[in-house]
């Protein structure tokens, strides 16, 4: 606040007090004080874009703590107006798709992961996703395709080798699932291992 107050018109000052109001609504116990701290945050926001009103980052913020207030059309706005001032911005295509995500609404989320991969092909996390989504549609290959661009971000991903193993073997594809089985149990935390070793055990009996 005193930054802010030495220097009214450094957005980042406005923006630093948005997001430590979001934060702290995210790890205090009182449902109360969570809200009051998000209506702080949701003004420091409306603020901050009015001093900076072309900063996607900052737009997507505030569409996310709208949605944390309970106002999802309002967030959901907020990001598409985002989009709209940057539309080679992958995180607000992950925001997107995590929004209809979130509503169990698959369709409507998988173009935006489609995007967002392809706006930032580096992205893990949206290959990761994008795999996630094509999995629960039931469209095994594309999934095994987007599991397989995050291998090549991530080698030693466990996770994805753990998912490769399961959709290789829904596919009907054993020998390459018993593959990624092995990998997966070579980087596991030892918690996951003895699942990982009855699931081998069940592909090498297939």
């Amino acid at each position: 606040k005193r930054a802010r107050s030495l220097n009214p018109l450094n957005t980042d000052h406005t923006a630093n007090l948005a997001r430590l109001c979001r934060t702290w609504a995210g790890v205090t116990s009182d449902p109360q004080l969570r809200q009051q701290k998000l209506s702080e945050a949701d003004s420091y926001y409306a603020e901050a874009t009015r001093l900076s009103p072309y900063n996607a980052v900052l737009v997507n913020e505030w569409g996310r703590t709208l949605i944390d207030r309970g106002l999802a059309e309002q967030g959901l706005a907020k990001y598409q107006q985002s989009l709209a001032l940057d539309d080679r911005f992958a995180q607000t295509y992950l925001l997107l798709g995590d929004y209809y995500l979130g509503r169990q609404e698959l369709e409507k989320a998988l173009p935006y992961y489609q995007k967002a991969a392809e706006v930032d092909p580096r992205s893990a996390q949206a290959h990761s996703t994008l795999a996630y989504v094509y999995s629960q549609l039931q469209r095994v290959p594309e999934a095994i395709a987007a599991n397989l661009k995050v291998l090549e971000l991530y080698p030693r991903d466990y996770a994805t080798h753990k998912n490769l193993a399961i959709l290789y073997g829904q596919a009907g594809q054993v020998e390459q699932a018993l593959r990624m089985a092995t990998v997966a149990r070579e980087v596991a935390p030892e918690a996951d291992r003895k699942a990982l070793d009855e699931f081998i055990a069940q592909l090498k009996a297939a």
